[in-house]
């Protein structure tokens, strides 16, 4: 009887045995490639090259700049040094260094305004000094300029009145009330050329004579309402500033003389008219650049002032946020400093007009509107508030 243990394995069931193990070892191979794919990532470091790195684009280093509004002042107060001449200011400074236009005493109303917030928010002596310099020129001048500069006038008596002895009160005083008086008698009379800016700071000044005296006076009151008018009319028939809001060049003029009028006659009618102008225009969503570019510089800080004025009536803080807001585009678009070079990094604000694509040689500075923006940056309210931006 033969063993079954001895018995020879057949070529065909080896064949059999052979195509079994393939399919287990494919399919085994299939599972472990489903499940475990990194495994079977051919490299070849013979072939395989790395990939140039890609070029970034040169990161340019973004400043930050913070600045308070004392410190701001302090800064272009340094600017009003260096325009100081024989016998009162420069008016204008090139971004050559040139400066023209020397019209004296006119521009000792504006130093007075800026030294005299200057003082109020720091005490230094210096300033002090820099008040009474100009001062004295003021209280000796007999051309009439008071009349169209008697807020600087203004902001001067309430702050330094106490400093001054008993003749300088009277001559300021003298010269406060006349101004009023100057224009109701008929002494002086606005020009053909004299537009809506003239014309309501002249309506605004003769408001405040009134205000500071305590009197209300017909003929001055009377002569005050037909200059304002007349400015509202000249207004509207100038270039729109900015047609989605209607904005006219000279709106904020006339808005510091009609809140000028609300003081001393507390029509609410006035103070309602103003306050619905600055809620349709909302500083805050017009982009400045429209305004700062096609405007008389001077007259975006005459919106700032009028915001001022707005919250000081109110109480409403939204109109402080909005003139801080201005300032602070102000300084962004056109302050020249190392920072943010334009001219010369004198740390003087430039006059952009008419056009953003000006030249270089075509911007200037001028002293008024400089010595403005310190009288602003330096009250109670701006000062000390920090404005902050990348540059």
């Amino acid at each position: 009887m033969k063993n079954s243990k001895n018995k020879k394995k057949t070529p065909e069931k080896n064949l059999k045995y052979v195509a079994i193990a393939i399919v287990m070892v494919v399919l085994v191979s299939v599972l472990l490639f489903q499940f475990f794919p990194k495994y079977f990532k051919q490299t070849d470091p013979i072939r395989e090259t790395s990939k140039p790195a890609e070029e970034k684009p040169e990161e340019i280093p973004v400043r930050k700049i913070s600045v308070k509004g004392i410190e701001a002042a302090e800064k272009i107060g340094l600017f009003l040094e260096t325009m100081e001449s024989q016998d009162s200011y420069y008016w204008i400074k090139e971004c050559s260094g040139q400066k023209t236009d020397n019209t004296q005493v006119q521009m000792n109303y504006w130093a007075l305004m800026a030294y005299t917030g200057l003082y109020d928010s720091t005490n230094n002596e210096q300033y002090r000094q820099n008040v009474f310099s100009n001062w004295e020129k003021i209280s000796k001048d007999d051309t009439g300029a008071s009349i169209f500069l008697s807020h600087q006038l203004i902001s001067f008596n309430k702050k330094f009145r106490s400093h001054l002895d008993g003749e300088n009160k009277a001559i300021l005083d003298n010269k406060i009330e006349e101004m009023g008086y100057d224009l109701a008698s008929g002494i002086y009379e606005p020009g053909p050329a004299d537009k809506a800016m003239i014309k309501s700071i002249l309506a605004r000044n003769a408001y405040l004579s009134l205000e500071l005296s305590g009197k209300k006076t017909k003929s001055i009151l009377d002569k005050a309402d037909q200059l304002l008018n007349s400015a509202v009319q000249d207004n509207q028939a100038q270039d729109v500033l900015f047609s989605e809001k209607n904005i006219h060049e000279d709106d904020c003029w006339i808005k510091l003389a009609q809140l000028q009028k609300y003081r001393i006659t507390n029509d609410e009618t006035i103070l309602a008219n103003v306050r619905n102008y600055f809620d349709m225009v909302n500083f805050n969503e017009i982009s400045k650049t429209i305004l700062l570019d096609n405007s008389i510089p001077m007259n975006i800080l005459s919106c700032s002032e009028a915001l001022i004025e707005l919250n000081e009536i109110t109480g409403d803080k939204k109109y402080l946020d909005d003139s801080k807001e201005i300032l602070k585009a102000y300084l962004v678009n056109n302050w020249d400093m190392q920072e943010n070079k334009i001219c010369n990094s004198d740390y003087a604000v430039t006059s952009r007009r008419n056009s953003p694509n000006l030249k270089e040689d075509q911007l200037s500075k001028t002293f008024s509107e400089n010595a403005y923006l310190i009288y602003l940056l330096t009250n109670e309210k701006i000062r000390h508030n920090t404005f902050e931006w990348s540059q």
